[in-house]
């Protein structure tokens, strides 16, 4: 698979503000948002995948990159507004075993995407 590359300001993740500061005083709403998204990941990661095509062919091509970090990030941002920065921390509230299930669907997601686009 070759890397895709485009313009930043194609990424829908940018657009949508995946990368910006986050709203002084939502940090508790946007991280309990963001922990309930990862505890149940799959229709908000099937959604990035199909809506968000630049910025998942920009991250899903970079064999390099932590993918399913940023397939659940790009979920809570898309399905709830949390930046990234906020979906890090909301990681730290979930348990190991919720952990593994969060990458295990990340994973299987991707795999679905890889599916198709090689296609």
């Amino acid at each position: 698979m070759h890397q895709y590359f485009t313009h930043y300001k194609n990424w829908e993740d940018y657009k949508n503000g995946m990368w910006k500061a986050h709203e002084k005083g939502k940090e508790i709403e946007l991280v309990d948002l963001a922990t309930k998204c990862l505890l149940n990941p799959e229709t908000a990661m099937l959604k990035v995948i199909n809506q968000w095509s630049e910025s998942t062919k920009v991250n899903l091509t970079n064999l390099a990159s932590n993918r399913k970090s940023w397939l659940g990030q790009a979920a809570c941002c898309l399905e709830h507004g949390v930046p990234e920065t906020l979906t890090r921390a909301a990681w730290n509230n979930l348990t190991e075993e919720q952990r593994n299930n969060a990458n295990e669907i990340a994973k299987q997601v991707i795999e679905q995407w890889e599916k198709n686009f090689n296609n």
